[in-house]
C-alpha cells in the first residue's frame, strides 16, 4: 500500500505554510484525486523546481472568474528562479521519486521555509 505523500499547501491571501496529507487513489498508483481536492480544482499542472521540488497547481486557473492571485506563491517560486506568470489560486509542494509522487524530504521542507520567509519581504 502507498503511504500518503506529506507537503506542504499554500493558499491565496495567506502568508501561512500549511502541512497536508495528499492520500494514494484507491488504485495506489497517483495521488491525483487527494490532490484535486487539496487544490479544489479538476485539473492539474506540475511545475518542477530545483532540488527534486514539485509544485502542483491549477490548471484552468485562468478560465476561472472566482479564482484569486496567489502573490505569496509567485513570489516563493522567485526565490527559485522561476519568473513565470502569476500563479492563481492553491499550490501544494511535493516531492517525487522516480516518478511516484512522494513526501517531500527535511531538506526540502528547510528550502521551501527559505523561500516562503524570502517571500515575505519581496
Amino acid at each position: 500500500m502507498v503511504a500518503p505523500a506529506l507537503g506542504l499547501l499554500v493558499a491565496p491571501g495567506s502568508q501561512d505554510l500549511v502541512d497536508v496529507a495528499i492520500e494514494p487513489d484507491p488504485s495506489g498508483d497517483t495521488h491525483l484525486r487527494s490532490l484535486y481536492a487539496a487544490l479544489d480544482v479538476s485539473y492539474v499542472e506540475l511545475i518542477t523546481l530545483s532540488d527534486g521540488i514539485l509544485l502542483w497547481v491549477d490548471e484552468e486557473a485562468l478560465l476561472k472568474s472566482d479564482v484569486l492571485a496567489n502573490e505569496h506563491l509567485t513570489n516563493m517560486l522567485q526565490t527559485f528562479g522561476w519568473f513565470g506568470q502569476t500563479i492563481l489560486g492553491r499550490g501544494v509542494f511535493l516531492s517525487s521519486n522516480e516518478g511516484a509522487t512522494t513526501s517531500l524530504s527535511d531538506a526540502q521542507r528547510a528550502i521551501i521555509t527559505n523561500a516562503h520567509e524570502q517571500a515575505k519581504y519581496m
